[in-house]
Formats: structure tokens, sequence, C-alpha cells
């Protein structure tokens, strides 16, 4: 029952809840020229491999990279310039969505009530 939840209690849920929010959009993926593409720590690891092979032996300029949207359509990205774009937009947008999740939970640990730490969520615009 809630009257038994203390205010650490409270906070660790609502740590659990933001951490939960940020993962659902970090799966959810993001906009690219048009389409939608998805992110997972699978698909990063695959980012991060074709972007090392792509340092130690570059890819002839005619090639074309290309990324599986959320509709299992491979989309063309483009040549090697263009796919580190795409890649460092991926990377821009998980890194957007961990920072929120930090400045969330900054305002959990400073919240003094459990109404305060419940009223928080992923929508919330600090005050400043």
């Amino acid at each position: 029952p809630r009257s038994l939840l203390t205010l650490g209690g409270a906070k660790t849920t609502q740590r659990a809840a933001l951490m939960a929010r940020r993962d659902q959009l970090l799966a959810a993926g993001f906009d690219w020229n048009g389409h939608h593409y998805p992110l997972s720590p699978e698909l990063s690891g695959d980012m991060l491999i074709q972007l090392t092979a792509m340092q130690m032996l570059a890819p002839p300029p005619e090639y074309v990279y290309q990324w599986k949207d959320t509709g299992g359509v491979y989309r063309n990205i483009g040549n090697a310039e263009a796919f580190k774009g795409f890649c460092a937009a991926a990377l821009g947008y998980g890194e957007a969505l961990f920072a929120r999740e930090r400045m969330l939970q900054e305002l959990v640990e400073a919240a003094e009530t459990i109404e305060a730490v419940e009223a928080i969520t992923w929508e919330t615009v600090p005050q400043g």
C-alpha cells in the first residue's frame, strides 16, 4: 500500500520509471532523411564495427551504406561521410535521452517529499 512507501522507495521507483521510458524512446528510434530507424545495443555495436572498419580500410568512393528502418526495409544512407553523419545523428539522439534521464534523476534525488518525487515525469520541465 501507498502508506508504506518511503521517500527512498519512491525515488527508487521513479528512477526505474525514468530509465524504462528512456529505453522505450531509444528502442523507438530516430528520424533520418525521411525514414525512421530503430536503435538498440546490437545496432549500436554494428555501427561501431562499420565505423571502425571504415577507418581501417576506406571503402571505395562509390560504396553506399545501407541501414534497416523500423519497417524492416534497408535504406540507402549514402557514402562514408553520409554514414558518419547518420551514426552521429544516432549517437546524438541516444545521448540526448541519457542526458534528459540524468537531469530528471537529479530532480528526483533533490525532491524532499514522496509527492514531489512522484510529480517528476519524463515530460517534466525543470524550473530555473
